[in-house]
């Protein structure tokens, strides 16, 4: 290792010879360069440096060693069960590419939806099939919420108890539609 050369301070101008040479005044300028010590920190010694200067030619371990098994004893899960990823974008691109290729057709549920999965479906290199969730279903003419309102305004009550039949045909109607093919 060489020798590092010796530590020198910058020796600003003072704010008012500054402000003399820019031909403004002194309450104008504004100084960047404050966090200069006059004296060499205590840390900046070559010995003190030496360990980290000797690795500083490798890259640091990616990933978080343990991160996976801290989560998996904390979900009560195996760690073969953790995936772990650079934010939920990365998790969703991993998890399409692991399920999906070219040739396949992938349903998306509730659309719109997160627009990424649209993209990472097409970044596998397969389709995208749009399932409507039910949506008019439960909102539209004669829907759940309308259904639910009719035995509400027949029974004179207000109340859960209303949406009981309503929401088993919903049910059913949403099993139908996971069950039938993509177009």
């Amino acid at each position: 290792m060489r020798p590092a050369p010796p530590y020198a301070s910058y020796d600003a101008p003072a704010t008012a010879e500054v402000a003399r040479r820019a031909g403004i005044a002194p309450s104008e300028v504004i100084r960047f360069d404050g966090n200069t010590s006059p004296s060499a920190p205590s840390f900046a010694r070559a010995e003190a440096l030496s360990e980290a200067l000797a690795e500083i030619h490798t890259y640091p371990h990616g990933g978080y060693p343990g991160l996976a098994e801290a989560i998996a004893d904390y979900a009560g899960v195996g760690p073969e069960n953790v995936v772990l990823g650079a934010g939920a974008d990365d998790v969703i691109l991993l998890v399409t590419r692991s399920f999906a290729g070219p040739g396949d057709r992938i349903a998306i549920a509730n659309d719109p939806t997160y627009a990424l999965f649209h993209n990472a479906v097409g970044i596998a290199g397969a389709q995208v099939g749009v399932l409507d969730s039910g949506s008019h279903e439960w909102e539209g003419l004669g829907g759940v919420i309308d259904m639910a309102t009719e035995r509400e305004q027949k029974s004179g009550k207000s109340g859960l108890h209303n949406w009981r039949e309503p929401k088993l045909e919903h049910q059913k109607f949403m099993l139908k539609l996971l069950q039938s093919p993509l177009p």
